[in-house]
């Protein structure tokens, strides 16, 4: 635990609550009991900063906190904090149920949103269910990164949500595509040396972070599903590495997404609507060194810390 409170130090730095912001620190707070249900009064609010990025952290008494960026109001997400073991004999929830507790969770948190996103099961098979839900492709061709993302763990004992992480990639053009998709393909055979290794699925299309990619999942003869990264514009190999069948703190997003499969029974797509105020324009956790410090904060914090029993927290 010393080791993970030594690396959040080193991620973020807190500071009083005076800062440099366009939104202050009430307006966050207001922002983040809107998102989150209940009032945040009193909790402790402190700022965050990393580079020029400013966050507003409110953190509860048995440690829960909850994130809203200072530069446009928008909520970043929430880790709940593991105060005491659940009971290890307590039952799971059933995954229906399991599902329906983080779709009624997005909901609460960015709205009609949450029905038209594409809902992927990345982990479901343990006392804790991961979920990520994309919102759709924009841009011709259409790629994901463009967005609004979720991603939600359920710890199926204690029957909350235990860490949430809202991922609002930055607003740009979308980039120009000089690969396609069979394009990509071929490179991936290429890079994994088997012209004929059996895709699996389609190849996905992301722009983040200035770069537009395709993400091909793969099965080579007598090895593991690997997913191979092409980028769009040159057509050279990025990265290769096994697919994932768990979530991993730096794959929340649209390429976790790539290597997991979509729910089997997802939710009807319905019109996607008005996003909340709360959330601000498009661009967050995975945008930036901000979301992944506080990605990768909040995946080792709950991983680490256990599960925790705390009557009377429905979602």
């Amino acid at each position: 635990m010393l080791r993970l409170q030594a690396l959040l130090a080193m991620m973020l730095s807190v500071a009083p609550l005076v800062a440099s912001a366009d939104v202050g620190m009430d307006a966050a707070r207001r922002a983040a009991e809107g998102a989150v249900g209940h009032s945040l009064e009193a909790a402790t609010g402190t700022v965050e900063h990393l580079g020029s990025r400013s966050v507003a952290a409110f953190r509860e008494s048995r440690g829960d906190t909850y994130r809203v960026d200072l530069s446009d109001g928008a909520f970043l997400g929430w880790v709940r904090s593991a105060a005491a073991p659940a009971e290890a004999s307590a039952p799971l929830m059933e995954l229906p149920e399991t599902e329906e507790l983080a779709r009624a969770t997005a909901r609460q948190v960015i709205g009609a949103a949450a029905d038209g996103a594409r809902w992927t099961a990345m982990s479901t098979d343990g006392p804790r269910a991961e979920y990520v839900a994309q919102g759709p492709a924009a841009g011709d061709p259409p790629r994901l990164g463009l967005t609004l993302s979720l991603h939600l763990v359920v710890d199926r004992r204690s029957r909350e949500v235990i860490a949430l992480t809202v991922d609002r990639p930055k607003q740009t053009d979308p980039l120009p595509v000089s690969v396609d998709g069979t394009g990509a393909v071929s490179a991936a055979r290429k890079e994994v040396g088997d012209s004929s290794a059996v895709l699996v699925g389609d190849p996905v299309l992301e722009q983040r972070d200035g770069q537009v990619r395709w993400l091909v999942k793969l099965a080579p003869e007598g090895k593991p599903h690997t997913v191979v990264t092409v980028d769009a514009q040159s057509g050279g190999v990025l990265s290769k590495q096994e697919a994932l069948t768990a979530l991993s703190p730096q794959h929340v997003g649209a390429s976790a997404a790539a290597r997991a499969s979509p729910l089997t029974s997802p939710a009807p797509p319905t019109e996607t609507g008005r996003v909340p105020r709360i959330l601000g324009p498009h661009g967050l956790l995975l945008a930036g060194a901000l979301v992944l410090a506080v990605t990768v904060g909040t995946v080792m914090l709950w991983r680490h810390a256990g599960a925790r029993t705390r009557p009377g927290r429905a979602q």
